[in-house]
């Protein structure tokens, strides 16, 4: 992380080989660590019974991560999307999908792009647990 390692970004640049697989999407930098000490996020979800191990669940989910300290910018990442659950004596198995809202996200070309999936801009996670 930059913020707990000042000379990463400085370490990274001067070992950066476009060609050979490290570098953006778009292919003009290296990747580089991101983070930061502040963070906003909001979550809404509902959820639908479809049997008795399977549950449909809408969502929406906006957040957003800041350099600094107490460095609050209304930055929104909005993704909407949905997701189906499957009760398991660990927690619920799950599948979500979440498009991101245009305007509201980094464009194509923005070096905060996280990319698409099969040329559509959306998000795509699967995990063992409640999410929150």
């Amino acid at each position: 992380m930059p913020f707990l390692l000042p000379n990463i970004n400085q370490q990274i640049a001067s070992q950066c080989a476009p060609g050979l697989g490290i570098e953006t999407l778009s292919g003009n930098r290296c990747f580089q660590p991101l983070g930061g000490l502040t963070m906003w996020a909001f979550s809404a979800e509902i959820r639908y019974p479809l049997s008795s191990d399977f549950t449909e669940a809408t969502f929406c989910d906006a957040s957003d991560v800041q350099e600094g300290r107490a460095h609050y910018v209304l930055n929104t990442h909005l993704s909407c999307g949905i997701g189906l659950r499957y009760k398991t004596p660990v927690g619920p198995v799950r599948l979500d999908i979440a498009y991101r809202i245009p305007g509201l996200n980094p464009s194509p070309g923005d070096p905060d792009y996280p990319g698409d999936v099969a040329g559509l801009p959306i998000g795509v996670a699967f995990g063992i647990g409640e999410a929150y």
